[in-house]
């Protein structure tokens, strides 16, 4: 079995110990790549039809997946709105880029333009949802965010 331990060391090495077996040193970019995923839990009201964020960040270089799995409730109404988006994003040189075309599982009684996306602005990835006109829904994302 092996453990990661970020250390204070010189230039912030991280500690590669193989269970007594003898271990090495990690740049901090390779011990990136260990790292599990990020997870963001976000709650947010819309009362209107703009298209709102989410979450958003600002990626370094490598290959970002993003999976933001979103519920949405008109507490009034009943409607309700369920989303499960994965996408998959470059970044080259600070600019990002999408891989492909997203692939998505909605389940809704709402109508089509209560939307649930990810998707990027060529310096950031962010995930944005859209309500509906002179409705209140409140909505709770789950995004993983995997380099």
């Amino acid at each position: 079995m092996r453990h990661f331990i970020q250390d204070k060391l010189t230039d912030a090495q991280i500690a590669f110990i193989d269970s007594g077996v003898g271990g090495g040193f990690l740049t901090q970019a390779q011990a990136d790549l260990l790292y599990d995923p990020i997870r963001v839990f976000s709650t947010i009201t819309t009362t209107d039809a703009t298209t709102t964020t989410t979450y958003s960040f600002t990626p370094t270089n490598g290959v970002y997946m993003i999976e933001a799995n979103t519920t949405g409730i008109n507490n009034t109404s009943g409607d309700a709105i369920g989303s499960k988006i994965l996408g998959v994003f470059k970044v080259i040189a600070g600019v990002v880029t999408q891989v492909s075309t997203n692939s998505s599982d909605r389940k809704s009684n709402f109508p089509a333009a209560v939307t649930v996306v990810v998707d990027t602005d060529a310096t950031i990835i962010r995930v944005r949802i859209t309500g509906r006109a002179a409705e209140t829904i409140v909505w709770r994302t789950y995004t993983k965010i995997t380099k």
